[in-house]
């Protein structure tokens, strides 16, 4: 009886593995499908999205920035659905679109930071702007890009169409600029410097990552150790999107001195 259960956990064990390979070849090298090259390594990627900002600016459009990579399966599906004539309609409507290449985890905090995000949390990260005031639109749902490739054609149309500046609220911009001004100068320094110290412990997690992402993509072989290490920080950037969220909504909706701020455990390697 006992070596039956045993075999039993062996399966079970089996099974999970299986499952953790599935699952994180959703953004690993294996090009299921084809999709444009749009992810490319750039000298510059801060004038890049200076250049659409001027450009957005100029033609009276939103600037719609993807933070994404070549090697991730949501990033190369985003740019597939985006390469549809559907979605060409609205972009070229109504957006100047610039694809910046994080490659394996490249430090770009300066671009997230400028639109008052600590770090881009997913592969893609796809952020609205307006031109004009550098205000991020779409913060308290830009989220469920990190499932690009799962979403449907039709949520592509229905979102964009939304954020589009034909289609938004006029005063959605002004909205979005007296909300951040309802937050107390306490409140903004505490959660600044949450960010911050987060940002910073998420770039050291995503250095981990790279060695094995290299020769995953190199050998299409992985470990278990890099699962492991992948799960961790898969659900400590998911956790954290979510958290800076809700800190930054409760403190412009309460207008409270003091946030009350999640803690997170150590990673393994810690």
């Amino acid at each position: 009886m006992h070596t039956h259960i045993q075999l039993i956990a062996k399966k079970i064990h089996y099974w999970l593995i299986l499952a953790t390979v599935i699952l994180l070849s959703a953004c690993a090298s294996e090009h299921h499908k084809s999709s444009p090259m749009v992810y490319v390594e750039s000298a510059n990627p801060m004038q890049d999205v200076q250049n659409g900002l001027n450009k957005a600016l100029s033609n009276n459009k939103r600037l719609l920035l993807v933070m994404g990579a070549q090697w991730c399966h949501d990033s190369r599906g985003l740019a597939s659905n985006f390469a549809t004539p559907e979605m060409l309609a609205i972009t070229n409507a109504h957006y100047e679109v610039v694809y910046v290449d994080v490659g394996y985890f490249k430090d770009l905090r300066a671009i997230t930071e400028r639109f008052s995000q600590p770090h881009y949390f997913a592969t893609p990260t796809v952020m609205i702007i307006d031109p004009k005031t550098e205000t991020l639109l779409n913060a308290s749902d830009m989220s469920i890009w990190g499932s690009a490739d799962s979403l449907a054609l039709s949520e592509y149309l229905a979102y964009f169409s939304r954020y589009s500046a034909k289609n938004s609220p006029a005063d959605i911009v002004q909205q979005t600029i007296n909300n951040e001004q309802k937050m107390t100068r306490e409140a903004r320094s505490q959660l600044q410097a949450f960010s911050k110290f987060q940002a910073q412990r998420l770039t050291r997690a995503y250095a981990v990552l790279v060695p094995n992402m290299i020769k995953e993509d190199e050998t299409q072989e992985a470990n278990q150790v890099f699962f492991d290490q992948w799960g961790e920080v898969r659900k400590f950037r998911m956790a954290l999107q979510k958290d800076l969220q809700a800190l930054r909504e409760r403190a412009q909706t309460q207008q409270l001195s003091q946030l009350e701020l999640p803690t997170y455990p150590p990673f393994s390697w810690e």
